[in-house]
């Protein structure tokens, strides 16, 4: 007579693919709010390059608001107050694109701004509540695997998804219907969100009491007193810093100098992005026998390399060179991607996770916004004033692309010193 052996049944599966789903069509609208299509937009109600930068680099500086949630973190249940901040959020961005298509143009950069810093203003106040909400479902072993598949999926579908919305707003552009083409993605947007929306209502939430600290301040105070937390701020602080001077003017430049059409754009996002996926899994195998610090020092190398390669981006060869400079970028942001989360989840315990993960956001998104506000007119001085090097002209984003370079020299040689401190093998 044979016994069956059943096995306890996972009551929070259906919720962690409902995860991974809502994180897709999340992405779907970041990037009709972001990069090329945000330039695009700019461009066409006549914002400046060093303003599109600024406006881009609004989301490090709205990290300000991740302090918020530090003493919101224990309001439990959470779902019932992410939820909408969420769609929210959604809304605002939607709103970037009714600007020409109403007719608000002269008023186009107030707007601008109000739209993007209040969307992530309060996408900032629940990301890290959120991020924990989900993960709280995932074992600390496994959650670099579940990253990992997470942000593939995402890929996979912006592959497709990226392909086919340049290629309609290119036909509607090239048609002189620009308006059109603003509002078809307008539309889109209203559509992803409710598609955004349904997974979270469907979703359970894990059941457990948070303690709220007796102040604020002894909150960041118990936070901060940890030694490995403090090393990897500062690590977290001083890559902000790099990645805050060159890549926010490179939406311009690929439309601008390089002269990239959208379509062409989506096809270097298709490389990168089946890059991107086959990167993400193997360093999703990998961080399950490696500690998550040595990817992150792994990450800062390749970071480094990218760097190097965007100097040499110029018309001439920039469908070679900044594609090349994309696919390191992405590499590098796949290891980080499996390993940065997990690691602070490893270095702090589990009270803080949600108001250690707001601090660094916010830290490290305040001083990537501070620098670029900082080098942004250094920038428009070099675009008048070229620098010279070497008997080559140099465009304003490759002498930038040296400044990011020199930074990241500096993080790696801070990972050497300190991470073998950060390393924790995993059982």
């Amino acid at each position: 007579m044979s016994t069956k052996v059943s096995l306890p049944s996972d009551p929070y599966r259906f919720s962690r693919i409902m995860y991974i789903i809502e994180a897709m069509v999340e992405n779907f609208i970041t990037i009709l709010t972001s990069g090329a299509f945000l330039a695009t937009l700019t461009k066409h109600l006549g914002v400046s390059d060093s303003m599109t930068a600024i406006l881009s680099s609004i989301t490090a500086l709205s990290g300000l608001f991740q302090i918020i949630a530090v003493f919101v973190a224990h309001k439990t249940p959470v779902k019932r107050w992410v939820v909408p901040l969420q769609l929210l959020t959604h809304l605002l961005l939607c709103g970037l694109y009714l600007i020409p298509v109403i007719g608000f143009e002269k008023h186009a950069s107030l707007l601008f701004f109000i739209f993007i810093i209040g969307a992530n203003a309060i996408k900032s106040i629940k990301s890290s509540v959120k991020i924990n909400w989900f993960y709280s479902m995932v074992k600390l072993e496994n959650q670099g695997n579940f990253s990992a598949i997470l942000t593939a999926v995402s890929v996979v579908g912006a592959i497709f998804f990226s392909l086919g919305a340049s290629f309609v707003f290119d036909s509607f552009i090239d048609a002189g219907n620009t308006r059109g083409a603003f509002t078809v993605i307008t539309v889109t947007i209203l559509v992803l969100i409710v598609l955004d929306i349904i997974p979270l209502i469907l979703s359970k939430e894990k059941a457990e009491s948070r303690k709220r600290a007796p102040s604020p301040f002894s909150s960041l105070k118990g936070i901060l007193s940890n030694p490995n937390f403090r090393i990897l701020l500062i690590l977290g602080v001083t890559q902000s810093l790099a990645s805050g001077i060159a890549p926010p003017f490179l939406s311009t430049y690929q439309i601008n100098e390089l002269g990239f059409s959208l379509s062409f754009i989506a096809i270097i996002d298709t490389v990168v992005n089946i890059v991107w996926v086959c990167a993400l899994l193997i360093f999703g195998k990998v961080s399950k026998s490696l500690p998550y610090a040595t990817i992150m020092h792994i990450s800062a190398f390749i970071h480094a390399i990218s760097y190097a390669i965007l100097i040499f981006v110029m018309p001439g060869n920039g469908m070679i060179t900044f594609t090349l400079y994309r696919i390191f970028m992405i590499i590098q942001g796949s290891a980080s991607a499996v390993s940065s989360r997990s690691l602070l989840f490893e270095l702090v315990e589990p009270d803080n996770r949600a108001s250690a993960l707001a601090i660094y956001t916010m830290l490290t998104g305040v001083f990537s916004f501070l620098i670029t506000l900082s080098v942004t007119p250094i920038f428009n001085s070099l675009q008048l004033s070229p620098i010279v090097l070497f008997g080559i002209e140099l465009y304003a984003q490759q002498a930038l692309a040296i400044a990011s370079f020199a930074i990241m020299l500096v993080v790696n040689i801070l990972w050497t010193v300190f991470s073998h401190r950060l390393c924790i093998k995993h059982q």
